[in-house]
């Protein structure tokens, strides 16, 4: 079901978010959504770096941690970034689509 507004607004979030490749507890770590941010729309979820050297498991492993910590409430994308970086081997791009079959469902 699509949202509609009268107009856009963007939301201040007060929260230290640091650059996801410095980030080694996990892309959502910092997220609260139980403080307030519940109209948060996250896109992402899994790393580009992964994609390209990871097992396969370690990208299943990254759906399933961004769709535990950051889908409840609704507003998460699990993407790619904005490109499907060069390097990228099809056995992982797969895996990250099945895992989201697999563990996001609303």
């Amino acid at each position: 079901m699509a949202r509609e507004w009268d107009y856009v607004r963007v939301p201040v979030v007060p929260a230290d978010i640091e650059h996801p490749r410095l980030q080694t507890t996990g892309p959502f770590s910092w997220i609260d959504r139980e403080g307030g941010h519940d109209e948060l729309c996250l896109f992402g979820g899994v790393s580009c770096h992964g994609r390209i050297e990871g097992p396969a498991s370690t990208m299943r492993e990254e759906v399933r941690y961004a769709i535990e910590h950051a889908a409840p409430g609704g507003g998460l994308v699990i993407a790619t970034s904005n490109v499907v970086q060069p390097g990228t081997t099809l056995e992982n791009y797969e895996a990250v689509r099945q895992a989201v079959r697999d563990f996001g469902s609303y």
